[in-house]
């Protein structure tokens, strides 16, 4: 992580800091590890919500249907599936089914 790493601000000083790519791989493994305790999963998936909202480009590192919470806000009208349940997933995922007829 260290080579990506980006300038900011650490408590007002000059830093380099992990950039977004790598603050949600991180995070994702981390939500995602079962040997983790489930009070720190629920801790990096709200990290991850977090991350989502105030940078809306996460979503896009977000893969579907791993975090809940964060398909719950994907910008964009959910899509369907090829069963025809709701994936959560932002609409170009799937085009739209043609109108029977």
């Amino acid at each position: 992580f260290p080579a990506r790493a980006v300038p900011g601000k650490v408590l007002g000083f000059k830093a380099p800091v992990a950039c977004l790519a790598d603050l949600v791989r991180s995070e994702l493994w981390a939500a995602t590890d079962p040997t983790r305790h489930a009070s720190k999963r629920a801790k990096d998936e709200a990290d991850l919500v977090h991350l989502c909202e105030t940078h809306p480009e996460a979503f896009a590192l977000v893969p579907p249907h791993v975090v809940s919470k964060v398909d719950e806000l994907r910008p964009g009208p959910p899509t369907r599936t090829v069963d025809g349940s709701d994936s959560g997933e932002q609409a170009r995922s799937l085009p739209p089914t043609p109108p029977a007829g």
